[in-house]
């Protein structure tokens, strides 16, 4: 199986991370495809906490990871996570590192943009993480982007970001914010680019000849289906493809090469940011429970924002939508050890939906409804006791609490092939197919 594309099936944060990194244990390359420093993967080794937002989540496994074309990277970020992961004695040589020619940068202009539009925007403000990737995303599509290749030529790369932070600073200046410092910006990226121009390379043909040779490639999604530019709740969303069939894309491979498509999805929902979530829980002492205490390992904190996600039961017409727009072949529950103890789950199985008429729907495949007005309608199922799920090496079950995962499996209509339970790595149920 040459290719296995991982993708979030609800609005990011539902584990992927700790899943890359369990299935990278049986590949040879980690290669992300979209996004940038908005993402963030959080992946725990024993007590040892790893946290990621523009490096493939492979690393800690020691694989070659690669960070595609298709995504947006901040310099100072991404020379900070390799600073981290030197410390713990991992390799970060330019021959396990590859960055894409073509991905693009993100300058300090991009996010003081992104942070001006969105004061701007008031009480429409759409929950943005400030990273400045819609603006460079922006900068791409209208041609006038910088991209990783240049980082080659240090000082010429300075120039071209001297010029572009200026034409940014005219717009800062229209939104009522203060300009940046051109010259302090283009010697700072000159200097980033010293360190990175040797690991820039032409990563595409490095993965077309990685899969011709038998090599196992891994394509690593940030985000969710739900937050895709076009398929996800727009306007709330991100600016880059989230999406199965944006892979081969963002990481410049043919898409033949795919075969083997796999969701994550959390046993109930959560989300960062403004826009509609219809099983969202109003009950603040629930909603902590499922969310956990900040500083406690697996919380539901931004890894990138800190922000504190709301929380909401499972939405089998959302996993309904995301599986289908994946096309799926098998899917991945994780933290279904947060639901032990509850004596009552619930779960959403349709909508009552209220525009014009009240009527009963199913979401319908390939479109999202106005989710404002769908009412969730929910199942109450009979929960679990904490020690039902086991998960050691001579032991593994699900107990009670295999009849959730039943559920949604035949909801979604995909084998749920792996479980998680537990934050580390090695605490996940293979069931059986």
């Amino acid at each position: 199986m040459p290719m296995i594309v991982v993708v979030g099936m609800q609005w990011g944060d539902e584990g992927k991370g700790k899943m890359v990194d369990y299935l990278a244990q049986d590949v040879d390359i980690v290669a992300r495809w979209n996004g940038g420093a908005n993402a963030g993967h959080t992946v725990w080794v024993g007590q040892t906490k790893y946290v990621t937002h523009l490096l493939p989540s492979g690393l800690p496994q020691g694989k070659v990871c690669v960070l595609g074309g298709g995504m947006v990277i901040d310099p100072e970020r991404l020379l900070g996570e390799i600073k981290d992961f030197d410390a713990l004695k991992i390799n970060t040589s330019p021959r396990q590192i590859m960055i894409s020619e073509l991905a693009h940068i993100v300058l300090p202009t991009h996010k003081a943009l992104d942070v001006a539009k969105e004061a701007a925007r008031g009480k429409n403000a759409i929950g943005t993480t400030g990273q400045g990737i819609s603006f460079a995303y922006r900068d791409k599509e209208e041609g006038r982007g910088l991209e990783a290749r240049q980082m080659r030529s240090p000082h010429y790369f300075g120039q071209q970001v001297h010029q572009l932070v200026e034409l940014h600073n005219q717009e800062l200046v229209a939104l009522g914010s203060t300009p940046l410092d051109a010259d302090a910006v283009a010697n700072q990226y000159e200097e980033y680019a010293g360190y990175l121009g040797d690991h820039v390379c032409d990563t595409s043909a490095y993965l077309e000849k990685s899969l011709k040779n038998g090599k196992t490639v891994l394509a690593e999604g940030a985000q969710g289906t739900l937050l895709d530019k076009t398929y996800g709740t727009v306007p709330f969303v991100t600016r880059s493809s989230t999406t199965t069939e944006s892979a081969p894309a963002g990481l410049g491979v043919d898409s033949e090469w795919v075969t083997r498509r796999i969701g994550i999805a959390k046993c109930f929902q959560t989300r960062v940011g403004e826009g509609p979530m219809p099983t969202e829980i109003s009950d603040e002492r629930l909603a902590n429970r499922l969310r956990g205490e900040k500083d406690s390992p697996g919380a539901e904190y931004g890894a990138t924002t800190g922000r504190t996600r709301r929380v909401g039961w499972l939405d089998l017409p959302l996993l309904r939508y995301a599986a289908s727009i994946n096309n799926l072949d098998e899917l991945v529950l994780t933290k279904l050890d947060i639901l032990s103890g509850l004596e009552n789950i619930k779960i959403c199985e349709s909508y009552n939906y209220h525009s014009p008429v009240e009527k009963h729907i199913h979401l319908p495949i390939g479109a999202i409804t106005n989710l404002y007005d769908c009412i969730p309608q929910y199942q109450d199922m009979v929960g679990w006791i904490a020690n039902e799920i086991v998960c050691r090496e001579d032991l593994k079950s699900l107990g009670l609490a295999d009849s959730y995962v039943k559920k949604v499996e035949r909801a979604a209509g995909v084998p749920v092939t792996l479980v998680s339970v537990g934050t580390d790595r090695n605490q996940v149920v293979a069931r059986k197919k």
